[in-house]
């Protein structure tokens, strides 16, 4: 089954270096700059050096001396980031930014690829991770082992910042570090590093000198195979395992794919965890009573009968809390994205708070968006009437003149996740079935996207004192998943599967959606969606049930999902639709959820 999205995307490197070499200078020449703007440079930083380090070295990992450049001045930037969170020493964190913008805005005019591509840190944008608990880590690996020196190695790409912030915390103990950035290669569940001969060298050096080396990075994911991989690379170079220390995000359990033997070298590593999500971050929280509601935590608050609840996957979901203020009001916390990705959904939520279809937003504190909690009824498929089809049309209508993205629909994308999803989920003949469909690829590719919501479904929808307002309406655009931005086709489909209405109202909705944006060729293209929006939600409820555990509650629901899915997806192949003769939902007739 295929559930994420390509998420990469491509930029001018010297453009990128110059605006964070100014972005620095401007810092640098304030009395104590912002913690928050220096983190967003040190990601974006990251970024680009994870980009020009896959660019420089393709197969084989060597030493390029702008790349060295690069990795001095993102170490320089750590310690911005370190100083400024350690807080006081304001001269000295102003003193390494500017360091970093100098060297930055000398090495932007180095010889770099035109365009280079770059991959969004998962963990900094929908994870809750701080790249400054790997500095805490530093910091007892530094208490703890007091070495000579230290080999800091960043797996591409968000270890590329996560590294300099160690090596950076490292050097402030006056230990002194050589650090690399490399991208282990081959099968996902088998990776392995390729060094050239000058870096190997530089590795052989430092294992001879007694060094310790640090392996950093966020996972471990699904195997552990590009910490077990450079952790061998490491060992060949000539460090003995007790030298090698591993730097996961937490403190993980062998990995559930790895081969036996990899997970006996993980069970038996040296691992300092950087433990992401811990409460450090909630210095920033105002006084008051904080209820956890991450992992569908929520749904005991929203929702008191048990059959009731929506299926979670509990690891995709991102980090929420319910605080209580000290006046009585509640303010809802939830991880928006460090840096600029934070910065968009920010942005997003006042927009749509504005229009008055979300809940007043307040502010981006440390990555958390701040929200007014409004208590209310999550709808259910079977509340869909005029008046609430009319609402959602509104929405529909602000989000498509309020959220264009100036790029074009990915429909060549969807076509291949609907060939895998359907032949995985359905069976081949299925899959050949929606063959005419998908031909309609390269020509629907030419349609333009917005940010569209992603998730229509009842339960996102609050009908409250205030009205019915819509939750959870801004970071699925740009998350790893389909549809990321996407035609607004998506979510005209995601609002049909989801309150369960039959083909004709499906096309109705759109021809009404069609003539309110000034978008004459929407209902040509909603079976394509609605067969794109049901296989991808088939494709994640049965990976999502089979993570969970065949007894799992939550497993449970996400099997019946899957199936009312299937009979969505017979029902769209197997006939062929057509337009409706009469307009009914619209026009006020309340129609009952088919399917």
């Amino acid at each position: 089954m295929i559930v994420y999205g390509e998420a990469e995307r491509e930029a001018e490197p010297r453009a990128l270096l110059r605006a964070i070499a100014a972005a620095l200078a401007e810092m640098a020449g304030q009395a104590s700059p912002s913690h928050d703007a220096l983190r967003r440079e040190l990601i974006a930083l990251g970024e680009t050096e994870a980009a020009l380090g896959d660019a420089l070295c393709p197969e084989i990992e060597r030493i390029i001396p702008p790349l060295e450049g690069l990795r001095r001045a993102a170490i320089a930037l750590g310690k911005a980031v370190w100083l400024s969170w350690q807080g006081g020493a304001s001269k000295a964190t102003s003193a390494c930014a500017a360091v970093a913008a100098s060297d930055l805005a000398r090495l932007a005019e180095e010889s770099w690829p035109a365009r280079v591509r770059l991959r969004p840190p998962e963990g900094y944008a929908h994870y809750a991770l701080y790249p400054e608990s790997y500095g805490e880590a530093a910091a007892r690996i530094a208490s703890d082992r007091n070495p000579a020196s230290a080999l800091v190695i960043g797996i591409r790409s968000i270890g590329t910042s996560l590294s300099a912030l160690v090596a950076a915390v490292l050097e402030e103990r006056r230990i002194p570090v050589r650090s690399w950035c490399v991208r282990p290669r081959g099968h996902p569940f088998s990776r392995s590093l390729a060094l050239g001969a000058d870096v190997r060298q530089a590795w052989e050096a430092a294992a001879r000198q007694g060094s310790i080396a640090l392996v950093v990075d966020e996972g471990p994911g699904l195997s552990g195979s590009s910490f077990l991989g450079t952790a061998a690379a490491l060992e060949q170079a000539g460090f003995p395992e007790e030298r090698v220390i591993l730097m996961p995000s937490w403190d993980a359990p062998a990995p559930a794919m790895a081969p036996q033997a990899a997970a006996r070298r993980w069970e038996r590593a040296i691992k300092c965890p950087a433990e992401a999500g811990q409460p450090w971050w909630r210095q920033g929280l105002p006084r008051g009573d904080i209820e956890d509601l991450s992992a569908g935590g929520w749904r005991k608050l929203l929702m008191a009968d048990t059959r009731d609840w929506p299926a979670v996957q509990p690891q995709h979901e991102r980090r929420k809390y319910l605080v209580s203020r000290e006046d009585g009001s509640r303010r809802l916390w939830k991880f928006a994205g460090l840096g600029s990705y934070g910065s968009a959904r920010h942005e997003r939520a006042l927009a749509l708070a504005g229009a008055g279809f979300s809940p007043a937003a307040h502010a981006l504190q440390d990555g958390f968006l701040v929200q007014d909690f409004v208590p209310g009824r999550p709808l259910r498929a079977r509340d869909i009437d005029a008046r609430l089809a009319a609402r959602m049309l509104d929405y529909l209508s602000f989000r498509a003149r309020a959220f264009p993205t100036g790029r074009s629909a990915r429909a060549a994308e969807l076509a291949e996740m609907i060939r895998v999803n359907l032949r995985e989920g359905l069976g081949p003949e299925w899959a050949a079935a929606a063959d005419r469909l998908l031909e309609q690829a390269e020509a629907l590719s030419e349609t333009g996207t917005v940010a569209v919501d992603g998730r229509m479904m009842p339960h996102e929808w609050l009908d409250t004192s205030a009205g019915v307002l819509k939750v959870d309406a801004v970071d699925h655009a740009d998350d790893h998943f389909f549809p990321r931005d996407q035609d607004i086709a998506w979510d005209v489909a995601g609002l049909a599967a989801e309150f369960r209405l039959d083909r004709a109202l499906e096309l109705e909705l759109a021809e009404k959606l069609a003539a309110r944006i000034g978008d004459r060729g929407l209902p040509r293209r909603i079976p394509f969606y609605a067969v794109a929006y049901r296989a991808f939600h088939l494709g994640y409820a049965d990976l999502a049930s089979s993570a969970l555990g065949t007894g799992d509650p939550d497993a449970k629901r996400f099997r019946r999902r899957a199936s009312r899915f299937r009979t969505q997806l017979h029902g769209w192949l197997g006939l062929k639709p057509e337009m409706p003769k009469s307009r009914t939902l619209i026009s006020g007739h309340t129609p009952r959820s088919s399917r």
